[in-house]
């Protein structure tokens, strides 16, 4: 294992002048790294190689072992179509992981980077690196003004009801009833009773609330006056204007 290890670093540091390297898809790992063999290197350590999505983080509604369950295979069909769909991958910006044996890359697909669309998709958040001198700052203003732990804030962020994903018709259709219901009342944003976060109706966390605790507000406003807050997947967004339904939410 020193071996190998020594072997990805001077891969590592060789790459640093290289543009990109190609890259055949092997799987999903369930979360935002996927396995995959690496054109040009040795197959002792470029094959079957763990490489994570730089840049993004899972959302923190991801918080509990059923929502993780459910999340991780809805982002394993995801990627599985979407590499099997790409006829180019490449590997940008190479860097070693910091306490596995793996890499961290900007992986495209046909150009596009995979890290830009698991944000468009909901999948992800952006990955924020704070400073050390930053940190203590903010939570003497945190305890300054009330507000609750980020402990808490992580624990209100993941729906207090989860409900275990059936692979049932039953499920399905009561899942896409919450969309018709949504639709026909015009209504564009959600959450659960027990939650203290809201969400578009089209967000795939609002699969898992079950239908009698499911509760619709007539608009973004109404949503935070509960004492909710937006959702970081599906980032609901205000109206740009009395009349006007901001695009984000539709």
């Amino acid at each position: 294992m020193k071996f190998h290890c020594v072997l990805l670093l001077v891969l590592i540091s060789f790459s640093a002048g290289k543009p990109a390297y190609n890259a055949d898809y092997k799987g999903s790992n369930g979360d935002l790294s996927v396995k995959m063999n690496i054109t040009g290197w040795p197959a002792v350590v470029g094959k079957n190689l763990k490489v994570i999505v730089k840049a993004v983080s899972m959302p923190p509604a991801v918080d509990d072992k059923e929502d993780l369950r459910f999340y991780s295979s809805r982002l394993k069909r995801f990627l599985d179509k979407s590499f099997n769909d790409a006829e180019k991958i490449s590997l940008h910006s190479i860097e070693r992981a910091e306490d596995e044996f793996a890499v961290k890359a900007d992986i495209r697909l046909e150009g596009r980077s995979l890290s830009r669309i698991l944000l468009r998709e909901g999948f992800a958040v952006k990955k924020v690196l704070k400073k050390e001198s930053d940190k203590q700052p903010e939570k003497e203003a945190e305890i300054e003004q009330n507000r609750p732990s980020n402990a808490q804030k992580i624990a209100n962020n993941c729906e207090l009801t989860p409900k275990k994903e059936k692979e049932s018709d039953s499920t399905s259709i009561k899942d896409q009833n919450f969309q018709e219901t949504a639709k026909a009342g015009k209504k564009k944003l959600c959450a659960s009773k027990n939650s203290r976060t809201f969400h578009k109706t089209s967000c795939f966390f609002v699969e898992r609330i079950l239908e009698e605790n499911i509760v619709y507000f007539d608009s973004f406003q109404d949503a935070v006056k509960s004492g909710r807050k937006p959702c970081q997947s599906c980032k609901p967004a205000p109206r740009k204007g009395n009349k006007e339904e901001s695009q984000e939410n539709k």
